[in-house]
């Protein structure tokens, strides 16, 4: 049981490597990067002390290996102040062809995240 728990426990903690997170050390280049590219974005911006950021970070990560042709980010808008700028927490930003497309405050379920990314891309 004991051995089961702690897997648990380390698979929660190793979260999604389709997710990236954006800090003031990468934010810059991955962002450049990805319009370089011409790739769509998406961004999540959360805090860990969010109750429903918590609950759609699984959400977002289940997004991201549904829809492999954005690249999914997330940042810590407490830890990264100095780069990002939102009223509301979860917000989720949409980017295509370098320009934000759109941008969403508050939580979404998965069939709502994944439709809304399609609609608005």
């Amino acid at each position: 049981m004991k051995k089961l728990i702690l897997s648990i426990l380390l698979m929660s903690s190793v979260g999604n490597a389709d997710v990236l997170e954006l800090n003031s050390s990468n934010y810059e280049k991955e962002i450049a990067l990805a319009v370089k590219n011409n790739r769509a974005f998406i961004v999540d911006a959360y805090a860990t002390w969010c109750g429903p950021c918590k609950v759609f970070s699984p959400i977002f990560e289940e997004a991201s290996n549904q829809l492999t042709d954005i690249r999914f980010m997330k940042i810590d808008v407490d830890e990264n102040r100095n780069l990002i700028r939102v009223r509301s927490i979860p917000t989720i930003i949409l980017s295509s062809k370098g320009k934000v497309t759109v941008r969403e405050g508050g939580f979404m379920t998965s069939e709502e995240l994944i439709k809304w990314i399609k609609d608005n891309r």
